[in-house]
């Protein structure tokens, strides 16, 4: 019946177990399946209906018999359509082609919507980049002052909820104008970006957030530290800036880059704001 369609190309398989490896070789669109005995019914068409290679290909059955059950049966266990042996020429190829055509037509659509997943899938990871680069202090690769802020602003209405207390150290780098000065653009951002990292190196604990807040400042958010554990850091804060050796010959004291810093411990509640820590860590600083 379908030698001489000139649209259709027909493969035959006898041997059901290599039934699955012959309609991928010829990326098949319709499997016409004969329930003959000696292929053992439907477990064929079961077992297309587990292999990746044939689980979406529209399968017809061949059946000598025409009672309901066994349409019934075949459709349950994953046929496309049932066809009574032997049947009419212009049915089979008109159902072989409209099978086709429903089959081309969904993996069509699967892969658009594979290509839309791809898609968007790039787009929220370049966003998700984006993201990280706005929040990004170009210079150090720390976090922008910005950024900080925001991060100040959720974790005080986190400790004002759980009733946990807020830290933040204010570090700054001494006499980095003279530095900047006489050594230059390129030597002042490699002063910057090494402190920067020496700060973050000092942290413990992944919640702790260290961020550019000035020119030559840093401002580093501890929550749920208390104000002894904050000293110890902002103690670690200058020996690890020390332990830089970043030399300094424009110092009205030493020749070696350092730093001070302010500290500030709070309990936040919801009456009062954030600014409130920062303006104590500033104050502190100031009597450095």
């Amino acid at each position: 019946m379908l030698a001489d369609q000139p649209d259709i190309a027909f493969h035959y398989c006898g041997d059901p177990r290599e039934a699955v490896r012959k309609a991928a070789e010829i990326d098949a669109t319709v499997i016409i399946h004969d329930t003959r005995p000696e292929i053992d019914g439907m477990s064929l068409v079961k077992y297309f209906r587990l292999q990746p290679a044939t689980q979406g290909i529209s399968i017809i059955v061949l059946s000598s018999n025409d009672d309901a059950a066994s349409k019934a049966g075949a459709f349950r266990d994953g046929a496309n359509d049932y066809l009574v042996k032997m049947p009419d020429k212009i049915e089979l190829v008109s159902r072989i082609m409209a099978h086709t055509r429903t089959y081309l037509a969904r993996a069509d659509n699967d892969d658009g919507i594979d290509q839309l997943r791809n898609r968007l899938n790039q787009q929220q990871q370049i966003n998700s980049l984006l993201k990280r680069l706005s929040d990004r202090d170009e210079v150090t690769a720390v976090s922008n002052r910005r950024s900080f802020i925001d991060l100040l602003e959720r974790e005080w209405r986190r400790g004002a909820r759980e009733n946990r207390e807020l830290s933040v150290v204010l570090t700054a780098i001494n006499g980095f104008d003279a530095y900047h000065k006489h050594y230059g653009e390129q030597r002042a951002n490699d002063c910057l970006a090494k402190v920067a990292q020496a700060i973050r190196g000092t942290l413990m604990r992944p919640g702790d957030v260290v961020g550019r807040y000035g020119k030559a400042e840093f401002a580093t958010l501890m929550p749920g530290t208390g104000r002894g554990g904050a000293q110890a850091v902002a103690a670690r804060m200058c020996t690890a800036v020390e332990d830089l050796d970043i030399r300094h010959a424009h110092l009205d004291k030493g020749d070696q880059v350092t730093v001070r810093v302010g500290v500030a411990t709070c309990m936040p509640n919801h009456e009062a704001s954030s600014q409130v820590l920062l303006q104590a860590a500033e104050q502190a600083l100031t009597k450095q």
